[in-house]
C-alpha cells in the first residue's frame, strides 16, 4: 500500500440501528488517537525502507473494530484519523504539489476510505455477521473471506485512481499502477486479519472470559517465548519460524480466541517490522514478493489458529448447553417427581391428605412416639347423613359440601406436624403428636362448634345444617404394636357418637385403646 494511503471504516451497525448510535466525545478521542498512532506505525515501521510500500496497514482493522464496537456513528473520528494520517505524507509527492492539492486529496482519501470502503464493509459485516458472534468458526470464516476481501480491493482500487488523476501515481505505467493496488489491498487485508480481529474481540462483551486468573498466567509465559521464537528466527535461524507457528496452536488450544488473536496480531508486527527492515525469514530482494510472502505466513498461521480456537469455543459452548440441558431437564424431572408425589400424596377431591399418605405418616408417627414415650391421638370425623344430603341436594353439592367441610378441618388442626386426611368417602381422619386424649377430644368439640358455626345448609337433616360426628382415642403407643389399633379405637369412639345422636365428639373406651401401650384417655 502507498504512503498516502488511509483508513476504511469497516463494519458496525447502520445509521439507526446501531446498539450505540451516538458515540460520546471521549470515544471519538480515543478511536482518533488510536487511528493515529497505528497509522503512523504502519508509515514508520511497517514500510519497506526506501519505498513507500506499506505492509501492514493496521488503521483497517481498527476503524472496523470501532465501527463494531461503537457503531457507524463513529464515522467522523476515522474521517479525520484518515485526513491526518495522509495528508502530511501527501505534501511529500509530485514536486509541483502544493498544499492546497494535498488538503484535498487528504480529504478525498479520508471520504472513499470512510464512507466507500466503511460502509462497505459494514454492509457485509452485517449480513455475513448477522449474529454479531465472532467466535464461531463459519463467521470467522466469513470474516475472512467474505467481509476483508472485497472492502481491501476496492478501497485501494479507487485510492489508485485518485492518487493517479492527482499525478501521485503514474496510471499509464499500468504495471505499476496496478503493482500499486495489488500491495496497498493486501497491506489493508492484513489490517483487518490481524488488528481487526483482534479489536472485535478484544472489544466484544461476548468473548471476555471468566477465567482472567488463568490468563494472567498464561500472557506472559506465553508473550516471552513468542519474543524468544522471533528473536531467534529473525537473528538466528529462519527454520524456528515453525515453531510460532506451534506456539499459535497451543495458544488457540489452551486460551481461547482472545489469546489466539493477540497471538497472531503480535507475530504479525514483530515479522512486519523484520522485513520492512530486510531482515528476517520474508525480507526477498523484491519488495512485493517480501510483502506476498509476509502475508502468507501471516494467514498460514491465523487461519489455523482462529479456527481452532473458534472450534474450542463451539466444543466448550456445546458442553455447556449440554450440561444446561441436562440440569433444565433434572429440575423438570425432579419438579414432575414432586407433583406426581404431591398428586399421589393428595385427595382429588378435597386437597387434604389421602388415605395412602395417611397410612404413611401414622406409621411414622407411631414409631416416633413410641420411641419418645410421647402421646400420639387419632380422630375420625363422619359428616352426619351425608347420604341423605346427596340425595336431597345432588352430588355436585355434596362434593362442594365435603369441601368445605374439609377446608374447616385444615383451619382447625393448625400445628406443623398434624395432619387431616380424607379417610373414605364423607369420612376425614386427624393424627396428633404429642397430644392426650383430652387435648384432642378438645380439638373435636371445637372443629363440632365452627361447623355448626359454618351452618352449611342440609335440607334433609334435623339439625337443618351439617354436623359431623367425631369420635378421638389417644396413647403412647408400643412398638410391638400395630398403629391400626388406634384408629380402630378412634373408628370405635366416633360410631358411639352417631348411635348417641350424632353431632358431638366422643373418646374411646379405655378397653379399646391398643393394651400394649399406656392408655391416656379422657375420664
Amino acid at each position: 500500500m502507498l504512503r498516502p494511503q488511509a483508513v476504511p471504516l469497516a463494519a458496525g451497525v447502520p445509521p439507526g440501528a446501531a446498539p450505540h448510535a451516538h458515540p460520546t466525545l471521549r470515544q471519538h478521542a480515543a478511536v482518533f488517537l488510536v487511528y493515529l498512532v497505528s497509522g503512523w506505525l504502519g508509515i514508520r515501521y511497517g514500510t519497506i525502507a526506501g519505498t513507500s510500500l506499506s505492509m501492514l496497514w493496521l488503521p483497517s482493522g481498527i476503524s472496523l473494530a470501532a465501527c463494531v464496537r461503537y457503531g457507524v456513528g463513529i464515522w467522523p473520528a476515522l474521517w479525520l484519523g484518515s485526513f491526518a494520517t495522509n495528508t502530511p505524507f501527501l505534501l511529500g509527492g509530485p514536486a509541483e504539489a502544493s498544499v492546497a492539492r494535498a488538503v484535498l486529496v487528504g480529504m478525498g482519501t479520508a471520504t472513499i476510505n470512510t464512507t466507500v470502503q466503511a460502509l462497505y464493509a459494514h454492509a457485509l459485516y452485517r449480513r455475513f455477521i448477522a449474529d454479531g458472534n465472532i467466535q464461531s468458526a463459519r463467521n470467522i470464516v466469513n470474516f475472512l473471506f467474505k467481509v476483508a476481501l472485497a472492502p481491501s480491493a476496492a478501497n485501494m482500487l479507487l485510492l489508485t485512481l485518485l492518487f493517479g488523476l492527482a499525478g501521485y501515481v503514474d496510471l499509464g505505467n499500468v504495471p505499476l499502477a496496478l503493482s500499486v493496488c495489488i500491495a496497498g489491498a493486501m497491506a489493508d487485508y492484513h489490517g483487518y486479519f490481524v488488528a481487526g480481529l483482534f479489536g472485535i474481540t478484544w472489544m466484544s462483551q461476548a468473548t471476555r472470559p471468566s477465567w482472567r486468573p488463568r490468563w494472567r498466567t498464561v500472557a506472559l509465559p506465553l508473550s516471552a517465548v513468542l519474543v524468544l521464537l522471533v528473536a531467534v528466527t529473525v537473528f538466528w535461524h529462519r527454520a524456528a519460524i515453525h515453531l510460532v507457528t506451534m506456539l499459535g496452536v497451543l495458544a488457540a488450544l489452551y486460551s481461547g480466541l482472545r489469546a489466539a488473536t493477540g497471538f497472531v496480531l503480535c507475530a504479525s508486527l514483530a515479522l512486519t517490522i523484520a522485513t520492512a527492515q530486510h531482515v528476517g525469514p520474508f525480507a526477498l530482494s523484491d519488495d512485493v514478493g517480501s510483502l506476498i510472502a509476509l502475508l502468507m505466513f501471516v494467514i498460514g498461521l491465523g487461519v489455523p489458529v482462529y479456527l481452532l480456537a473458534a472450534h474450542r469455543y463451539e466444543l466448550m459452548r456445546s458442553k455447556q448447553e449440554l450440561e444446561d440441558k441436562v440440569a433444565e431437564r433434572t429440575s423438570e424431572l425432579r419438579a414432575a417427581n414432586q407433583r406426581l408425589e404431591v398428586l399421589s400424596n393428595s385427595d382429588g377431591l378435597t386437597g387434604l391428605a389421602n388415605r395412602r399418605h395417611f397410612d404413611t405418616v401414622l406409621e411414622r408417627e407411631w414409631r416416633r412416639a413410641a420411641r419418645d414415650g410421647a402421646s400420639l391421638a387419632i380422630g375420625m370425623v363422619d359428616v352426619d347423613w351425608f347420604k341423605r344430603y346427596n340425595d336431597h341436594h345432588g352430588h355436585a353439592a355434596g362434593d362442594a359440601c365435603l369441601r368445605a367441610v374439609a377446608q374447616l378441618l385444615a383451619a382447625q388442626l393448625a400445628r406443623a406436624g398434624d395432619l387431616v386426611a380424607r379417610y373414605g368417602g364423607e369420612e376425614f381422619v386427624f393424627v396428633l403428636p404429642g397430644t392426650t386424649a383430652e387435648e384432642a377430644l378438645a380439638l373435636a368439640h371445637r372443629i363440632g362448634a365452627a361447623l355448626r358455626h359454618e351452618a352449611l345448609p342440609h335440607g334433609d337433616s334435623p339439625l337443618g345444617i351439617v354436623s359431623a360426628s367425631i369420635g378421638v382415642a389417644a396413647c403412647v403407643p408400643d412398638i410391638r404394636q400395630d398403629a391400626t389399633a388406634l384408629v380402630q379405637a378412634a373408628d370405635a369412639a366416633m360410631y358411639r357418637a352417631k348411635e348417641q345422636g350424632r353431632d358431638q365428639a366422643v373418646p374411646a373406651l379405655p378397653s379399646a385403646v391398643p393394651s400394649a401401650g399406656t392408655p391416656v384417655l379422657a375420664a
